[in-house]
């Protein structure tokens, strides 16, 4: 003789009891069996989609900076070949001789005029552009400088120039030269 089947299993060779339409099975003790699995198909595509982004934002990064640093260097060389074809000049790169005593005359027209003559000594072909202060006497400055541009020159080459400004004179005066810069 067998043991009792527990409550709600069928007996031993009998088939097994059915629940009614519309009820989900009946399961005798122990462990219910496991859920279904459940689809990662989101969570993959999430993933995926993150790494994406992550992976061309890092690659953004990366060629903003290499495109920076590209910029950075193109700015240092324009501004040394800026600086090399039109800053100021340094002293050894030019010898300059004004007319007269301070190269300055009036003009026809009563402003003051300078005449001079400049020597290309900066070992390549320069322009170069002269600003002309015109003075009192006393040193103090009367009016607006005045420009004085001349052509590129070749190393070794003179030019002679003159300039006028338009500041009208009619006292004693003297002209300065202020700057000489380089022009192209």
């Amino acid at each position: 003789m067998g043991y009792p089947s527990p409550p709600g299993q069928p007996q031993y060779g009998q088939p097994p009891v059915q629940p009614p339409v519309g009820y989900p099975p009946q399961y005798g003790g122990g462990y219910p069996p496991p859920a279904p699995a459940k689809s990662n198909t989101t969570r993959n595509i999430l993933l995926i989609v993150g790494l994406v982004l992550l992976l061309g934002i890092g690659g953004c990064v990366a060629l903003v900076f290499a495109a920076g640093n590209s910029v950075d260097n193109a700015v240092d060389r324009a501004v040394t070949d800026f600086q090399d074809n039109y800053g100021t000049a340094p002293d050894d790169a030019f010898d300059l001789k004004l007319n007269d005593d301070d190269g300055c005359t009036t003009d026809d027209f009563g402003y003051p005029e300078v005449n001079g003559t400049i020597e290309n000594t900066s070992g390549k072909s320069h322009g170069f552009n002269i600003t002309v202060s015109v003075n009192d006497n006393d040193g103090n400055r009367i009016g607006d400088t005045f420009n004085v541009f001349i052509d590129p020159i070749d190393d070794g080459k003179s030019a002679v120039f003159s300039g006028s400004g338009f500041t009208e004179v009619t006292s004693e005066f003297t002209c300065k030269i202020d700057d000489v810069s380089f022009n192209g």
